[in-house]
């Protein structure tokens, strides 16, 4: 049932370990789409808790719809509202720590992307489409391929790992 209730990106989301299943369980609340999205993309970046978590939810399905992106929009630049976060919500972070923050937000969304480029991938081959789109998907892989290429290595030197090409 629940996975009935998860927009396909929330359930990508708990598969990669972005958002907690309980969690997960506090956004099926809303409708499927796009403010799921939002929410889970929001419990993952600013590290909710489940009861901040039910706390943003219980706030959106309590509101208009017309006041909800507002609400998206405080919960996404300042400490949770309304009490009861057992914290007093997230931290203002210094700049070290904004610093992380922001990367860690980048390294979310490179495996988000990662994931619903494996899943088109992995459903749609390049020959089903049409011969000038195929022809520029193609294109387009071969340049993410060198900018994954140089990636690699990147982060191989990020964390002290060698390439796999220098493991051999």
């Amino acid at each position: 049932m629940l996975v009935e209730a998860l927009d396909p990106g929330v359930q990508a989301d708990v598969r990669l370990g972005l958002i907690a299943p309980r969690a997960a369980l506090v956004v099926s609340a809303l409708p499927r789409g796009n403010e799921q999205q939002a929410a889970a993309r929001l419990v993952a970046q600013r590290g909710l808790t489940v009861r901040q978590a039910e706390l943003m939810v219980d706030e959106l399905t309590e509101a208009p719809p017309s006041r909800r992106a507002e609400i998206l929009t405080r919960w996404s630049s300042g400490p949770p509202g309304r009490g009861g976060t057992g914290g007093g919500g997230v931290k203002k972070a210094g700049p070290a720590r904004g610093a992380a923050q922001a990367l860690v937000v980048t390294i979310t969304t490179l495996r988000r992307a990662a994931s619903a480029l494996h899943g088109h991938l992995g459903t749609t081959p390049l020959g089903m489409y049409p011969p000038d789109a195929a022809e520029l998907l193609h294109g387009s892989l071969r340049e993410l391929c060198a900018v994954l290429d140089g990636l690699r290595a990147t982060l191989s030197a990020a964390t002290d790992e060698p390439a796999p090409e220098q493991r051999a």
